[in-house]
């Protein structure tokens, strides 16, 4: 148990520090990170130390789909699910 709240609490402190993070996003990840097995949240610290611009994108993915579940309509979630299939297919051909 300790394990789970040492890296809770690790990666809370990740997050308020992180830059690109507005104070709306400090606050949903620290809301959030309670609802992630300990593996999850592991992994999660360990993208802030190895490759915090996955952070952001899994953020701004994140809040997108929170934003249309609370307001939008099945077009915008097809439009959301064509973006990221374009970003996948980029990641793929250009190995980024």
């Amino acid at each position: 148990m300790q394990f789970q709240e040492d890296t809770i609490k690790n990666f809370v402190a990740k997050a308020e520090s992180y830059k690109e993070f507005s104070d709306e996003d400090k606050n949903f990840w620290k809301e959030k990170v309670n609802l992630l097995a300990p593996e999850q949240a592991f992994f999660m610290l360990e993208l802030f130390e190895n490759s915090p611009e996955d952070i952001l994108r899994l953020n701004d993915s994140l809040r997108e789909k929170l934003d249309i579940v609370k307001s939008g309509t099945k077009e915008d979630w097809q439009k959301l699910l064509n973006k990221e299939k374009d970003e996948l297919n980029k990641i793929n051909e250009t190995g980024l």
